[in-house]
Formats: C-alpha cells, sequence, structure tokens
C-alpha cells in the first residue's frame, strides 16, 4: 500500500526545528509495517530525516500546495492521501481526486454555532469540508469525544492514533541527575512563565538541585516570552537552551529527575509528557485535555498551573525519593504499554488501508 502524506506550513521535517508533527510523521514512517511505502510532501527546504521519500511542494498558498500534490497523485499510483493538520487542504484534495482522503489532526476540531443564519452557514460549510473526507484520525479520546460531541454528523471512518516513541531507543539513566526539566513552547498556554517562578523560589531552598529549560518559539519583543527568560536568567542554577535539537532534549529526560508539563491550556494530546515519562523522569503534570490520558494516573497532577502549587509539587517530589522513584517507573511501564511506535503504526497503517478499502468498495471496485 502506498500511502501519501501532505505536511502543513511552517513544518520542519528534520532533525533541526522539528515541531512535534514532524516528530509524529517521522516515527510513523520509520516504523510502519514492510507492506506500507510512505512518501512525504513538505515544503521544507533544509535538510530531512535521512532515509525518507521526501517530495518539496509550495508553502505560499493552499491552492498551489494542492495543485503540487495532484500533479504528483498523477505520478504515482497512491492507495491513500493522509493530510496532516490543515483541513482546508484536505477538503480540497477530497474534491479533486479519487484517491480517499483522511485528515490526520493534532488537535480538537473547532466547534461551531448552530443557531442564527451566518453561524449556522459558516457550521454547514465547515461541515462540507469533513464529509468531503473518507477518514479522520484524532491524537487522543479526548480529541476524538470533542469532534464526536460538535460535529455528529460526520459519516467517514474515525480513528485514535496516539503519538508513539520508540521505547527501545529511549535509555532512562539509573542513577538520575538531581534537575528540574521544562520542554516546551515559550507561549502563555504552556504555562512556563508561572515554572519559572516556581523553580526560581525552589532552587533558592534546595542548593543541591537545578533547572534546564530547554524552549522554543521564544519571539522577540513579546512580553510574556521576554518575561519568563528574564525570570530564568536571573538564577545560576538555571540553564536555558533554546531551539535545540530533539536528541538534546532526548538526552535530557533521559537524565533528569523530575519533568514539568505545565500546560494551561486543553493539551491535546502532550508528547512533552510522553517523552518525560520514557525517559524516565518524574513527571509534574496539570493533566490537561489529553495529558491524563497520557500519563495515566502515573504524574503528579497539579492543583492549579499557578507559582505555589508547582512549587509545592517540586517540593513534595525532591523531598520524597520514594514517590520519585514510583512515578518514574510507574510512568516509564505506561508508557511502553500503550505508547509504543511499532504497535502505534501498524494502528495508523490498518486505519489506512481500511478507508482505501471501503473506498474501493463504495466505487464498486
Amino acid at each position: 500500500m502506498r500511502v501519501l502524506i501532505v505536511l502543513p506550513r511552517n513544518m520542519r521535517y528534520g532533525e533541526v526545528g522539528a515541531t512535534s508533527i514532524d516528530l509524529t510523521v517521522r516515527d510513523l514512517v520509520e516504523h510502519r509495517p514492510d507492506w506500507v511505502q510512505c512518501t512525504i510532501a513538505a515544503a521544507h527546504s533544509g535538510e530531512t530525516f535521512a532515509g525518507h521519500e521526501v517530495v518539496r511542494i509550495a508553502e505560499t498558498s493552499t491552492r498551489k500546495k494542492v495543485k503540487d500534490v495532484v500533479a504528483l497523485l498523477r505520478t504515482e499510483p497512491y492507495d491513500v492521501v493522509v493530510v496532516q493538520q490543515h483541513l482546508p487542504t484536505a477538503a480540497k484534495l477530497a474534491r479533486v481526486t479519487d484517491i480517499p482522503v483522511i485528515l490526520h489532526t493534532h488537535n480538537f476540531q473547532k466547534s461551531a454555532q448552530r443557531s442564527g443564519i451566518f453561524p449556522s452557514l459558516r457550521r454547514q460549510f465547515r461541515l462540507s469540508r469533513y464529509q468531503s473526507l473518507a477518514g479522520l484520525i484524532h491524537v487522543s479520546e479526548a480529541c476524538h469525544a470533542h469532534f464526536r460531541k460538535h460535529w455528529p454528523e460526520f459519516e467517514g471512518l474515525q480513528t485514535v492514533v496516539y503519538n508513539g516513541l520508540d521505547m527501545c531507543a529511549w535509555q532512562p539513566q539509573v542513577r538520575r541527575e538531581e534537575v528540574i526539566l521544562c520542554t516546551a513552547r515559550n507561549v502563555a498556554e504552556k504555562g512556563v512563565l508561572p515554572a519559572a517562578e516556581a523553580t526560581r523560589e525552589v532552587l533558592n531552598l534546595r542548593q543541591d538541585w537545578r533547572a534546564i529549560f530547554i524552549l522554543s518559539e521564544t519571539v522577540p519583543g513579546d512580553d510574556y516570552a521576554q518575561a519568563t527568560l528574564a525570570t530564568l536568567r536571573g538564577h545560576k542554577r538555571i540553564s536555558v537552551l533554546l531551539d535545540q535539537p530533539h536528541a538534546v532534549v532526548k538526552k535530557a529526560y533521559e537524565s533528569s529527575a523530575i519533568a514539568i508539563v505545565p500546560s494551561v491550556w486543553d493539551e491535546p494530546f502532550g508528547r512533552t509528557a510522553l517523552e518525560g515519562h520514557a525517559g524516565g523522569c518524574s513527571v509534574v503534570s496539570s493533566s490537561s485535555g489529553g495529558l491524563a490520558e497520557v500519563s495515566g494516573g502515573h504524574a503528579l497532577k497539579l492543583r492549579s498551573v499557578t507559582k505555589e502549587s508547582i512549587v509545592e509539587a517540586l517540593l513534595s517530589l525532591i523531598d520524597g525519593s520514594a514517590l520519585r522513584s514510583s512515578l518514574a517507573n510507574r510512568g516509564r511501564l505506561f508508557v511502553e504499554r500503550n505508547f509504543d511506535i511499532v504497535s502505534v503504526s501498524q494502528h495508523f497503517a490498518d486505519f489506512c488501508r481500511a478507508v482505501a478499502s471501503s473506498n474501493q468498495a463504495k466505487r464498486g471496485h
């Protein structure tokens, strides 16, 4: 079976600067079953992941991107197209090709009002886009439930495909470094500022510990981002690393004792928590949205995403080595059982095959 995977704008499908979507696609492709062949359609102009078949497409507009993808579909016999994240691209493709199109979502899909003329028209327009699709992939059960609630009319096939990890490639250190780790986008919804403020206070109380903050998307001139950096850089035992390769992030997870995931918004999934558990950290989490599924009750849940609550949680783990060890061990076992990339990739491939078969049956082939 041949699968064409279409990436959205602003992706960086390579070792440097890869987004969570890039990493998800990379892992699905690298661990796919032998009977699946994948091609990546991407606008990324830099060096791509080694060994992956990548075809360049336009990034200037949805119309130009769709035109490039359609031209590509005419050159090779693909069985299914999987569009990452971008509904307009998926819907346009579905209307101009007989090949079934799946939208692989990585967030909660927008709800839409039913009352009022214009809101109702907008809802019908968005629904028509969904109905043009052959299938939908959600990143978590939370996202799936949200979609079913707000778009019950959707008639295509649906499934949940979690982000997965190659657990054999994650090698937690037995002897953990006394480090508090936070990796996140430096934006308000990720809760990094209260995490930074709490970490400063905790380090002042526990002199043997230090912290590492690995941040991305730190926009110059953004007040929130700059406040976070100012808070962190004022402490000699806090290291701040910006826009690091994933290998650096992975190594930090494999050695640090504690990882903080202080998201304020409802996370669609929560890959940072998954990597924290895989790396052997004791995870402190807001458990918002899909984060609860990722940790399965094996993270220390924050009462709220505030400086005070984060301080309380960090001190309980620093001072409670038995609790720290228990959470780390149980968290690692949980993600091994539920998020192994081989099983995840198999499920992704099986769903693509089911959609392709369903499409053939509808067309009478």
